[in-house]
This record gives structure tokens, C-alpha cells and sequence, in this order.
């Protein structure tokens, strides 16, 4: 019973984490305290966190791929599986946008 509501909320657990890991990092790279310690220009910062954001985009659109097939069974939890993990990969894209738009650290 477990698997398939992991499997349905996969996609959501990847956006929870591709925020996680976008946001947090965005937090460490613009550190006054470890700023120093960091050898990263503003602009090599800014093209790890696009590296990351893109990453979890293609991870969720990979993950999307994989459960459209599964849509087809009767059981509820299959068939919103690839619907929430669209969702994720809405999220995802959408909550990831001010690591585009916006100047880092400002």
C-alpha cells in the first residue's frame, strides 16, 4: 500500500525538494559568513543554481514520462500519479523563475 502513495506523491516530494535545494542553496551562496570561504563569483553561483533548477525540471519531466503509462489501471492512486507529478513539474518551473529573473543576493 505504500508504494503506490509514494509513487503518487513522487512528483510533489521532487518539487518539496527541488525548492529545498534551490532556495537553501541560494541562502548558503549568499552568506556573508561563508561568502569568503566560497571561491564562487556571483555569476558562477548563479549558473550552479541554474544547473540545479534545470536538473530537477528534467528529473520531474522524466519522472512525468514514467508514470503516464500507469494511468491506464482502475486504482485511483495510479491514475493521479502522472497528474501530480505534472503538478511538481509546474511547481517546479514556476517557483524556480526568480533564479532567472532576479539578481543574486541583492
Amino acid at each position: 500500500m505504500i508504494r503506490p502513495l509514494l509513487r503518487a506523491f513522487a512528483g510533489l516530494l521532487g518539487w518539496a525538494a527541488a525548492f529545498l535545494l534551490l532556495y537553501g542553496m541560494t541562502g548558503l551562496l549568499c552568506s556573508a559568513a561563508l561568502r569568503p570561504q566560497l571561491s564562487l563569483t556571483p555569476q558562477a553561483a548563479r549558473t550552479l543554481l541554474i544547473a540545479v533548477w534545470l536538473v530537477a525540471l528534467a528529473g520531474l519531466a522524466v519522472l512525468c514520462t514514467r508514470l503516464w503509462p500507469a494511468r491506464a489501471n482502475t486504482s485511483l492512486l495510479d491514475w493521479l500519479a502522472p497528474m501530480l507529478a505534472g503538478i511538481g513539474l509546474g511547481s517546479t518551473l514556476f517557483t524556480g523563475f526568480p533564479v532567472l529573473m532576479t539578481t543574486m543576493c541583492a
